[in-house]
């Protein structure tokens, strides 16, 4: 027994050097007691900085400015352009912005960071993130249905795409560059292929007959996709 327990031992050791020699490492080698190996996480000591909180504490002063403040109750005070405010106004009859449209329109304007975006059902959604995908697609110069599609709008039913894509063609009544379209289960997949073939810019579906159409539609590209919304 104590013969096999010191060739095991052996093997043992042989096997711990194969392995100390394989680890691309040698200011932790053979650092410990007794000629042991100690790895450099445990032994680096890196140089901590010190922070100036002087410099931490300065404010900085704002200059006076004689910019008005912004009106949050009407839409070209959200950032909405003047050819959108007033076909939402004059056409649509939307006079002022909803709650949640207060809340997100600036801020789908002036960042690009994700939003999450919860609210009640009728409290205006759809043209909170239907309105700043319209104001970006219209800053686009010489923009037609052939440009690319720019924005997919997922939603799990088939009711809400089709509610949905009725308020992004009220919008572009006011702007016939922008071609909004619909990919739904339930409907001729060969007239919603002739439409993706003449080109849409906006493109509301539900998940199932995106995925059909993306293995089996050619006229299908994404590669200019900007905004994808998934609604509910």
């Amino acid at each position: 027994d104590d013969v096999e327990s010191r060739g095991l031992g052996d093997v043992y050791k042989r096997q711990a050097a194969n392995k100390v020699r394989h680890i691309h490492e040698t200011s932790g080698e053979n650092g410990g007691k007794n000629n042991t190996y100690v790895s450099s996480l445990f032994t680096a000591n890196p140089e901590i900085q010190k922070r100036n909180y002087e410099d931490e504490n300065k404010i900085e002063s704002l200059k006076p400015s004689n910019a008005p403040l912004a009106d949050d109750t009407t839409f070209s005070g959200l950032g909405i352009n003047e050819l959108l405010s007033k076909h939402l106004t004059d056409f649509l009859r939307y006079q002022n912005p909803t709650k949640i449209q207060r809340m997100v329109i600036p801020k789908l304007l002036n960042s690009s960071n994700d939003l999450f975006v919860q609210a009640q059902t009728g409290s205006g959604k759809t043209l909170a993130f239907a309105l700043p995908i319209f104001q970006k697609l219209t800053e686009i110069k010489n923009l037609t249905r052939t440009s690319g599609l720019f924005a997919i709008i997922l939603t799990p039913t088939r009711e809400l795409a089709t509610q949905i894509y009725s308020v992004l063609e009220t919008l572009s009544r006011c702007c016939h560059r922008i071609v909004p379209g619909i990919v739904i289960g339930g409907e001729k997949k060969k007239s919603e292929k002739a439409r993706l073939r003449k080109g849409v810019n906006i493109l509301v579906a539900t998940p199932g007959r995106l995925v059909d159409h993306i293995e089996n539609t050619t006229n299908l590209e994404l590669s200019d996709i900007r905004y994808v919304v998934m609604d509910e």
